[in-house]
């Protein structure tokens, strides 16, 4: 497995839980009205899992450069601390390493030869999509998010469209405080929520402009694996490739004691 196929295995570990497609992509603009947000966030986060520890373990195919691997994801958190992620392939051999706090990620892969240090903000110039650790977070637990808060309350302004059988929570960008956190994290948050029963269906990161989006969507059955759902479908785009891969959720475990290995140099 060269050294290409690695970074795109790092790449799916910074963007994994995504359904995503990259690219110049316009978003249809649909009129937004603000019609009370307040009471639909309170009902979606009812639902969130609450957790100080997570463990979940994901088994994938992924075709990488017009081959095929099987992968097996762990991914660790000890909420609003430390993420640690593991990908590993066939008979166990370590693909590559990845452990990030609030402010810093590390990348190790010795099959690789990638060791890579930096913050959020440098990761996100090597993958080409922003990111931070909120979100990040948030994403692969089924939970709200505002980038590089963990405060919620942010979302109070933004602004609700209904959308058949769904509700979009978008950001209002006429807002001042949000056309500052936009500039300043490279993406605001976009939610889908089920209009019956106010659950969480999906989250999109989208910039200002909209020419290009990143998007998850969680599988319906959110009765699966402790409300997280069965599967993450994960499409990814870039300049060179497309990386395609259903996650599926084989067990996901809570507030035990964790580690967190993880050698550099």
């Amino acid at each position: 497995m060269g050294r290409k196929i690695i970074y795109g295995c790092v790449i799916l570990v910074l963007i994994l839980g995504f359904d995503a497609c990259r690219g110049k992509k316009s978003m249809v603009k649909k009129e937004v009205q603000n019609i009370g947000s307040e009471g639909l966030l309170q009902r979606t986060a009812g639902q969130e899992l609450e957790y100080q520890n997570v463990e979940i373990k994901f088994s994938t195919k992924a075709e990488l450069s017009g081959k095929n691997y099987a992968l097996n994801i762990t991914y660790r958190n000890q909420k609003n601390e430390i993420l640690w992620v593991s990908v590993r392939a066939m008979l166990g051999i370590e693909v590559a390493r990845m452990v990030a706090k609030r402010d810093s990620v590390w990348i190790i892969s010795k099959m690789g030869q990638i060791k890579e240090k930096g913050t959020w903000r440098d990761m996100s110039k090597m993958i080409g999509y922003p990111l931070d650790f909120i979100a990040f977070q948030n994403i692969m637990t089924r939970r709200l998010f505002y980038p590089g808060n963990s405060d919620k309350s942010m979302l109070k302004s933004f602004l609700k469209r209904d959308d058949g059988n769904k509700v979009l929570l978008v950001p209002n960008f006429e807002n001042k405080n949000q056309r500052n956190d936009v500039a300043t994290f490279g993406f605001l948050p976009q939610f889908i929520i089920d209009k019956k029963n106010g659950q969480l269906m999906g989250a999109r990161l989208v910039p200002e402009d909209n020419e290009w989006m990143l998007e998850i969507m969680y599988q319906e059955d959110a009765g699966e694996n402790m409300g997280l759902g069965k599967n993450l479908l994960l499409k990814a785009l870039d300049s060179q490739s497309i990386l395609d891969m259903n996650l599926k959720i084989q067990q996901v475990k809570i507030n035990e004691a964790l580690k967190f290995p993880f050698q550099w140099f």
